[in-house]
């Protein structure tokens, strides 16, 4: 009976570990999303700043 009980609770240990590196790498794969996003309007923001300054 403990054999059983402690495989259950082993395969558990792994559930919660693949479920916690399942959400970090959603997390991260987010995060990614975001940097780009930010990057891209930072970006364009530059082009437009240097358009005015030619401009005036």
């Amino acid at each position: 009976m403990r054999h059983s009980e402690m495989n259950q609770m082993q395969e558990n240990d792994t559930n919660i570990k693949t479920a916690l590196v399942y959400l970090i790498i959603q997390e991260s794969q987010e995060l990614v999303s975001i940097w780009r996003h930010l990057l891209r309007a930072a970006r364009m923001f530059q082009l437009e700043d240097k358009h005015i300054d030619k401009v005036a």
